[in-house]
């Protein structure tokens, strides 16, 4: 008999410490969150537009939140390393993703080995949107979408185009662009924006689809031309270049945006507190200083960007499929 009465309490005084310790771990998510500093993942090197769009976000965000937002840098397999740390991240909302199409929808469509899906993060905010901008070095012959299809019908194989990786979304749209214009093209993969800008520069390379924020003042100096812009409508900034469909070119709705993404699991109140603050820092000044850049800055809030998400992964989908781009290494 006493045995059994010991045994009860010890089994009464465990189950009290579980349900205490589950209480405390889920305070966060009670009206505390955030209680300690916060880490903003950006899956990309120092340095480049990623970081510093994600620094410019976190230093607004922690004076709404009231906590450190700390930026690191996970850099590595085309952004797949810093998207899988989050992915595997406790579901608190301290440890959040700057997202882009590469690392959310591209590679896991297309690269071998990636472990997460973007089925494994629920959505904060859609911060911003770029499109893509089809550039040649302005020395270029080309002065028109037409005039490159042309060429490269006439020497196969031989135009090159430059993108920042395989299966980049760079990649994506040069492929589909050759393949509705029934042509062969080489692709040129290099490690990054920057290092392919500088042989589209220098002539080294035909052509290249890339971000109006890295391409502007390059086209502002008139070293690169731009010949089209994946755009619904021109762009006020571009007021002269033609979109695709004014180009004679069957228009696929890709282009480039980043968002932030928490681990899949994350409760709503947390979701909605990191939203609330990317929404106030998309309305400061960053807002302006990205406008400049050619950029809209939507901020859109999680159940829009669900939706964003499920679109861009159908748009993409198709864009890959068109491409012929299949079974790549990270």
């Amino acid at each position: 008999m006493v045995a059994r009465f010991r045994s009860t309490i010890s089994a009464f005084i465990a189950l009290a410490m579980t349900t205490a310790s589950l209480t405390a771990s889920a305070a966060p998510a009670t009206g505390k969150f955030p209680d300690k500093p916060l880490k903003l993942v950006v899956p990309f090197a120092a340095g480049g537009f990623t970081d510093i769009l994600a620094r410019r976000f976190a230093e607004s965000m922690a004076s709404t939140l009231g906590q450190p937002v700390i930026v690191e840098n996970r850099a590595g397999a085309s952004g797949i390393i810093g998207a899988n740390h989050v992915a595997k991240s406790e579901p608190d909302g301290y440890t959040i993703l700057l997202e882009t199409p590469d690392t959310m929808i591209t590679a896991p469509a297309l690269m071998k080995g990636v472990q997460y899906k973007p089925s494994d993060f629920r959505q904060v905010s859609l911060l911003v949107q770029q499109p893509l901008v089809l550039v040649v070095p302005s020395p270029s012959s080309y002065k028109s979408i037409s005039d490159l299809i042309a060429d490269a019908k006439a020497n196969p194989g031989k135009i090159t185009y430059a993108s920042w990786g395989n299966g980049s979304s760079a990649h994506i749209a040069s492929s589909v662009l050759a393949e509705n214009g029934g042509v062969s093209m080489n692709h040129v993969p290099y490690k990054g924006v920057s290092v392919a800008l500088t042989d589209v520069l220098a002539g080294r390379v035909d052509s290249m689809y890339v971000g109006m924020m890295s391409s502007l003042d390059y086209m502002k100096q008139g070293k690169l031309r731009p010949i089209a812009i994946n755009r619904i409508e021109r762009s006020p900034l571009l007021p002269n270049v033609p979109t695709l469909a004014e180009s004679g070119v069957s228009a696929y709705s890709i282009g480039l945006w980043y968002a932030m993404g928490v681990p899949k699991g994350t409760p709503d109140q947390v979701v909605e507190k990191l939203y609330r603050a990317a929404e106030k820092a998309g309305a400061s000044s960053i807002r302006d200083w990205l406008n400049e850049l050619g950029m809209d800055v939507p901020a859109t809030n999680p159940k829009a960007t669900e939706e964003f998400m499920k679109k861009e992964i159908a748009n993409w989908d198709s864009a890959i499929k068109q491409s012929g781009i299949s079974g790549l290494s990270e």
